[in-house]
């Protein structure tokens, strides 16, 4: 039966569909059985035979062709196997994109994270298409090895999305929220030298502007504040006064409202 469905789409025989798939640049015509199509996906069924008829080819823009055709292959029960991480986020997209629950399992099942050398694309894809099972992985190795993490060039391109998630984390193996804090600091540089901005105090605390309130500075001594985020250009000079006095006096001067209020220190995740 699988070699019947592989020479099925081979040969064309019995096509009654045809697409148009991939960019300006790199556009190629596919012929496809409804049949193996709708059976497989919902949105190709309304899409097929829905109250419209669709005018032929459909054209598919935002899929690349070696992804669309792998994608056929699912649909019509060939072999098939992903040849990198980069396809398979690729292949997410489709899959998302068509309800392709099963394959969007496969996908899941080959980027699942290891090490933190995983977590980087597997936060990127749980992130765009919500991915729960996939981003708590993610995190659970972010926790694990929080060091490593933080430290690998990496982080520099890290999701503002996936930032804020391990930023919520409660408990990370870090020294102090000092090496937090200069990693989101050093994340914000690099997101303004990406965008060609400089990296002044206007466009850091734009780029932080939602992370600040997620920074335990309260959970730092008063020396360590002072020489670290009283130093940077991501708080305000208002900010950084009353964030200070509040250390000094245990709180008896609450914090401004956008910091976090949260005096405890990170705690330490085991393995």
């Amino acid at each position: 039966m699988e070699e019947r469905a592989q020479s099925l789409l081979e040969t064309n025989i019995g096509s009654d569909c045809d697409f148009l798939v991939g960019s300006e640049e790199n556009k190629v015509l596919f012929k496809a059985n409804k049949i193996f199509l709708t059976k497989a996906s919902p949105v190709f069924e309304r899409m097929l035979y829905g109250g419209l008829q669709p005018s032929y080819p459909i054209e598919v823009p935002d899929i690349e062709p070696e992804v669309f055709h792998l994608m056929l292959k699912y649909m019509y029960g060939c072999k098939w196997t992903f040849e990198s991480n980069e396809q398979a986020v690729s292949v997410c997209y489709g899959a998302h994109k068509y309800m392709l629950k099963e394959l969007l399992d496969r996908c899941v099942e080959y980027l699942w994270p290891c090490c933190v050398d995983d977590v980087w694309i597997a936060l990127q894809c749980a992130s765009l298409y919500y991915l729960n099972d996939l981003k708590k992985a993610s995190l659970q190795i972010v926790q694990v090895n929080s060091h490593e993490f933080f430290a690998s060039r990496n982080f520099e391109h890290l999701g503002k999305s996936s930032l804020i998630d391990i930023l919520q984390l409660d408990y990370m193996n870090v020294t102090s929220e000092i090496e937090i804090f200069e990693s989101v600091n050093q994340w914000a540089i690099a997101q303004c030298t990406e965008k060609g901005l400089i990296a002044n105090e206007r466009h850091l605390r734009n780029e932080v502007e939602d992370l600040i309130k997620y920074i335990r500075f309260l959970s730092m001594s008063s020396a360590e504040f002072a020489e670290g985020p009283g130093e940077s250009d991501l708080l305000t000079t208002e900010e950084k006064l009353a964030i200070l006095k509040t250390i000094v006096t245990n709180g008896n001067i609450p914090p401004p409202s956008n910091i976090c209020p949260n005096w405890n220190p990170r705690k330490e995740a085991m393995m």
